[in-house]
């Protein structure tokens, strides 16, 4: 009896984790939605798309900014990857006071040029999406970002390191809907960069041969150029070491820009009641999976400790 009920415990996490990946990427699954009620537009026709602000160029506050407001710049040392967030307030002040220091030590704060203040307009909103363009791809809704913080008077500002998205004012959709959507598109961002790595590799090792046979077919070779040919010969060999390794280009720091992605399409329902519900119905698809996980794990405790068992008592089960 034992081993029936955690198979149908398993069986059933089974089928609601392949349901809950099958109904992730488009929500197509609802059976009263049709193609007709959804819309396929690049990013440019849905957002506004900008790069954050050099912070060197910028104080820490903005106009009309009380006494009791606390401003923060958005680096990537104040992201929490794993845990698809920010890090603590109490961290962003600790990260905040050591970088001050560290930029008052360099006599950036000092300059003779006064710090600007911060531009109302570039202040975060609920609505912004953020997404990193150095280093690990990663987006993060701050819908969800500000509610975690729970404070009016803290404020964000995304450094030149990250890409914000601004719904455009003339759209009105669910926020959590819209910020669902773009988690789903990082990963076709991410597979499109290892593309065009990869085609940027390939074009660089050919220009390397190219230049190689070119100064290698030359009688005579003044020491500047034997110099470069020695250099290419030993880049090509390792580019072919780690092509062989299985390492098709070189993992270059994530750089992008935002020609990169105002062309992606996504497609979204476009009746904001129709978002809202299906949220409703997502939010439900989470719990439920997060329930059956819970029974797995319980399932599995107590398999295990049924195989320390006599071998007479397994019989009760």
């Amino acid at each position: 009896m034992y081993g029936v009920c955690c198979y149908q415990i398993m069986n059933n996490f089974v089928k609601m984790s392949d349901m809950y990946y099958f109904l992730h990427p488009a929500f197509e699954w609802l059976p009263l939605i049709t193609d007709k009620e959804f819309k396929k537009l690049p990013l440019k026709e849905l957002f506004d798309i900008q790069i954050g602000l050099v912070e060197d160029k910028y104080g820490n506050n903005f106009e009309g900014m009380k006494e009791t407001d606390r401003l923060f710049f958005v680096r990537l040392s104040s992201i929490s990857h794993s845990q698809h967030s920010f890090k603590s307030l109490e961290d962003l002040i600790e990260e905040d006071v050591r970088i001050s220091l560290k930029r008052e030590k360099a006599g950036r704060l000092n300059s003779s040029k006064p710090l600007l203040p911060v531009p109302v307009a570039r202040l975060m909103k609920k609505e912004d999406y953020l997404i990193t363009s150095r280093g690990k791809l990663n987006g993060f809704s701050m819908n969800k970002v500000i509610n975690t913080i729970g404070r009016p008077d803290v404020h964000f500002v995304p450094s030149h390191h990250f890409i914000t998205l601004r719904p455009s004012r003339l759209l009105d959709f669910h926020i959590p809907y819209l910020h669902f959507i773009l988690d789903s598109l990082i990963g076709s961002i991410e597979g499109q960069q290892k593309i065009k790595k990869q085609r940027e590799w390939e074009e660089r090792k050919e220009k390397y041969r190219f230049e190689y046979k070119s100064l290698k077919a030359q009688s005579k070779l003044n020491e500047r150029d034997k110099k470069r040919l020695k250099m290419l010969e030993v880049r090509i060999q390792q580019m072919d070491n780690r092509d062989e390794s299985g390492q098709p280009y070189e993992p270059l720091l994530n750089v992008l820009s935002i020609k990169d992605i105002e062309h992606l399409e996504i497609k979204l329902l476009w009746n904001k009641n129709d978002q809202e519900k299906l949220m409703e119905k997502h939010r439900e698809l989470e719990l439920a999976l997060e329930d059956a996980k819970r029974n797995l794990a319980n399932m599995r405790q107590l398999i295990g400790e049924a195989s320390e068992l006599p071998m007479e008592s397994k019989y009760l089960f």
